[in-house]
């Protein structure tokens, strides 16, 4: 939530460049860490201020005070439609969940947003992100981050997908990001029919279950691990036995097109709990070592992926735990890593589950 003094002001070019000293000096404090790399300097941060991004057409600047006093800012520009199309290409090819139009079209670029570090944590960042988006004409934003930006971690949280990476000779590697500005209705929000198992009643639906596992891991098959009969016997052996197991099924036209099943774990979380809050995530947990609801397994058959469905599933599955957060473990490389990220699942770490799988990635969403 943001701090109640904190009050934000919109510029144009010509103004923004009547602040070149709150500017440089909120620029500054943000990027301590990088301060010995050029690229990052007062002076180049100002040069690309105003010779590429205040020229740019649809450019806006958002200013945060605190009590009065500057302490953050963010600002980006529009890049027409003759200059997208590459960015277009790449989300065409990427698994972000954008529906992508007839020919290319603007894009808001996202250029730049900084908080000093004293007051970071106060909702300046998130503020001056919706601030600054709000009302765009765009359809979708893009930014360009660091892997290792702090703040990579936020734009994930906030709904931004990854599409590329950026490698320029001279420059630092960054990773390409974008953000669906007007988000689509759910057409398949009516046809889907949602339907909630327990244990006897999922291992009922092998056969069904198996065709979507198989089909949606196709590209792993040659890993014993994600076999069929290894993956069935973890579920029939592990899973399904556990206290309050439960399997979420979306079933179209009588087809079973994704399913996602999960139970809480009550024993041996100090670590867990622990490893959580030391990760500095961008949202606050329970000081308890409550249970954790752990998301254990989740598949859409591909014919039926980017169409909102396995949103569906994955909220319907979470909608009625009681727990304070969830935890799953999902492949660096799986398409659905990023769809976790949109809808605001956080990793804090890695772990290899057993000892014939994967080293994966850990990550946790907090629940209402």
């Amino acid at each position: 939530m943001a701090d109640p003094s904190l009050t934000l002001a919109r510029y144009a070019a010509e103004d923004a460049l009547n602040l070149r000293d709150v500017l440089e000096d909120m620029y500054e404090a943000t990027h301590l860490d990088v301060a010995d790399n050029p690229f990052y300097s007062r002076e180049q941060f100002w040069r690309r201020l105003v010779d590429w991004y205040a020229p740019a057409p649809g450019f806006a600047l958002v200013v945060a005070s605190l009590d009065g006093e500057p302490v953050g800012f963010a600002f980006g520009c529009t890049r027409p439609a003759d200059r997208a199309a590459g960015l277009w290409e790449q989300v065409s090819a990427s698994e972000a969940d954008i529906e992508i139009p007839a020919s290319p079209q603007p894009v808001f670029v996202f250029n730049e947003l900084a908080v000093r570090p004293t007051a970071q944590r106060h909702g300046v960042g998130r503020a001056l992100h919706d601030e600054l988006l709000r009302d765009r004409p765009e359809l979708i934003a893009t930014l360009t981050v660091r892997p290792n930006n702090p703040a990579r971690g936020f734009y994930g949280h906030w709904g931004w997908a990854k599409v590329a990476e950026v490698v320029n000779t001279g420059f630092p590697v960054f990773e390409q990001l974008v953000l669906d500005l007007h988000h689509r209705p759910e057409p398949a929000r009516l046809e889907l029919d949602l339907r909630r198992y327990g244990a006897a009643g999922a291992l009922a639906l092998r056969e069904e279950i198996l065709n979507v596992y198989v089909t949606s891991h196709a590209d792993m098959q040659h890993d014993p691990w994600f076999g069929p009969e290894a993956f069935w016997d973890r579920l029939e052996t592990l899973y399904a036995p556990g206290r309050d197991f439960e399997l979420v099924a979306g079933w179209r036209d009588g087809t079973l097109v994704g399913y996602a099943f999960g139970s809480p774990r009550d024993r041996d979380l100090a670590d867990l709990w622990a490893e959580i809050r030391d990760a500095n995530l961008p949202v606050e947990f329970p000081a308890s070592h409550g249970p954790v609801y752990i998301f254990r397994e989740f598949a859409v058959h591909p014919d039926h992926q980017k169409r909102g469905y396995g949103k569906q599933i994955h909220d319907e599955l979470l909608r009625t735990r009681p727990e304070a957060a969830a935890n799953l473990l999902v492949r660096p490389d799986n398409p659905a890593r990023a769809a976790y990220t949109r809808w605001g699942w956080l990793q804090f770490g890695t772990k290899q589950p057993f000892s014939d799988s994967p080293v994966m990635d850990n990550m946790v969403k907090p629940l209402p």
